[in-house]
């Protein structure tokens, strides 16, 4: 069921081109930092984290229970104090940019673990990754496509959040809707919903969204340094 999928998991999943052999739409860095702004939403709607101003605290500091998966309990460890003493608590974007450093392997690596994708060996001794089964990336798609579309009558915070990070990273083609102008139009339409519906521990996704925007343009302006 892809209910069971994270946010993280359902992003990287959809970044990929499933026609043509799972090859990423875009460069590994920006791509995890989405991811890496993924795995705060999922902390945050596990109600591990949440925000105070731009930084990301520990919503329980006595809860030592694991986080769903390795990656979850890697940010979380992250995260939690003590900071180093040169820089202090970090900023949002800082952090995101700190955990994107590893995030697309790891994310792949547990996609592998989970049987979620299977390494093939190409010529030349190359390993490319694929999913298992064919069509897992088709229904995941079918969340942020109905979503896209306005047929739900009611929408999830994690599916809005996913199609807001699709919007950010502009992979708007990855959903095969329309035109990418009337795909961006419905995106936007969906995050500013996000930003009416997010509340409690979730009030701090959209900030996250904003951050992972604000570091995709950092490491585009340093691609042009």
């Amino acid at each position: 069921m892809t209910s069971a999928f994270s946010v993280r998991d359902r992003l990287f999943l959809l970044a990929h081109d499933d026609f043509r052999g799972f090859r990423p739409y875009l460069h590994q860095p920006t791509l995890a930092v989405g991811l890496a702004g993924a795995a705060l939403v999922d902390l945050m709607m596990a109600e591990r984290i949440h925000l105070h101003g731009q930084h990301a605290l520990i919503s329980d500091p006595y809860d030592t229970r694991p986080a769903p998966d390795p990656i979850g309990d890697h940010t979380l460890a992250t995260i939690r104090p003590p900071y180093d003493p040169r820089t202090g608590m970090p900023q949002l974007k800082d952090l995101i940019l700190a955990l994107a450093s590893d995030m697309y392997q790891r994310t792949q690596g547990l996609l592998v673990a989970a049987g979620v994708l299977t390494r093939v060996r190409r010529r030349l001794g190359r390993v490319h990754h694929q999913p298992t089964d064919p069509a897992i990336v088709t229904r995941i798609r079918g969340g942020p496509r109905t979503a896209v579309q306005g047929t739900a009558e009611t929408s999830t915070i994690q599916i809005d959040a996913l199609c807001a990070l699709l919007r950010v990273l502009h992979l708007h083609d990855t959903l095969y809707l329309g035109t990418t102008q009337e795909t961006e139009a419905r995106l936007r339409h969906i995050t500013a919903r996000l930003r009416r519906n997010a509340h409690g521990h979730a009030a701090g996704i959209p900030a996250v969204i904003e951050a992972v925007d604000a570091g995709v343009g950092d490491l585009t302006v340093a691609t042009y340094r």
